[in-house]
């Protein structure tokens, strides 16, 4: 292989490799996506299912516990309101208090 054929594999190799990346970052990877797992039974202590009730099949717990404290808790409060039996309004007080105490801690508000 000469120089000229190593250079054009390269520069075909880079190209594959910005297409990859760019079609993973807008959600077009050619690879298809994996498989959710069976979810198991409900369980109101592990698997409640006013957690597992997304369309999406996600769990809340799969992305809150990626978050903060107060952002994740907020979050939890917003998935399941109107699903959780109770009253709404309080489930939506109960996020926007999480997300006012994150701000206080975030820019050192007393």
């Amino acid at each position: 292989m000469n120089e000229q054929q190593m250079s054009i594999d390269a520069e075909e190799l880079e190209e594959q490799v910005r297409e990859s990346d760019e079609a993973r970052l807008l959600g077009r990877s050619r690879r298809p996506p994996a498989p959710h797992p069976e979810p198991p039974p409900a369980d109101d202590v592990n698997y409640p299912m006013h957690y597992r009730m997304h369309p999406s099949g996600v769990e809340c717990i799969q992305i809150v516990e990626h978050m903060s404290f107060n952002i994740g808790s907020a979050v939890q409060y917003l998935w399941r309101a109107g699903l959780k039996p109770g009253d709404v309004e309080r489930e939506y007080r109960k996020a926007i208090w999480h997300i006012e105490r994150e701000i206080q801690r975030v820019c050192n508000v007393k």
